[in-house]
């Protein structure tokens, strides 16, 4: 039986083993190997994960802590200038996973990148995969972003 972890305990931070972080902010799951949907899904758990990051960022609140774990075998395409845009301040996205096992994030089109408008924002434990012949830049920072 899959052991499904608690989207957050009231009152009590959550510490999470595999990146070492504390957040009191909600927890959010994104998984295309677990057959994530994102308008059916939860994203409260590995067993019922999102299918983007992009929307995941969406359900984030600003300011409130909130962590994005993007599981091992994830595979997402990004094809444009906002296919993925992390526009809500505070938020981690963090990849989950060791060597080749880490998220997959793959660029198709020249301008396709990770559009950060938002401030602290922070992204980690990812593989940027550039897949055509001429692209400008994989993460773009825009506004207050840092």
């Amino acid at each position: 039986m899959a052991r499904t972890i608690p989207n957050r305990v009231k009152g009590i931070p959550f510490l999470s083993a595999s990146y070492g972080r504390i957040t009191g902010g909600r927890i959010f799951w994104v998984g295309s190997a677990s057959s994530g949907t994102d308008n059916t899904s939860s994203g409260d758990g590995p067993d019922n994960p999102f299918a983007t990051i992009d929307y995941a960022v969406g359900q984030c609140v600003a300011s409130r802590g909130d962590v994005i774990y993007v599981m091992e075998g994830h595979a997402e395409t990004l094809s444009t200038a906002t296919g993925l845009v992390a526009d809500v301040a505070g938020i981690k996205i963090i990849g989950l996973g060791v060597g080749a096992l880490r998220p997959n994030l793959t660029y198709t089109a020249t301008g396709a990148l990770i559009s950060v408008t938002a401030a602290n924002v922070e992204i980690a434990n990812m593989i940027h995969i550039c897949n055509v012949a001429s692209h400008t830049r994989m993460i773009g920072l825009a506004g207050g972003a840092d």
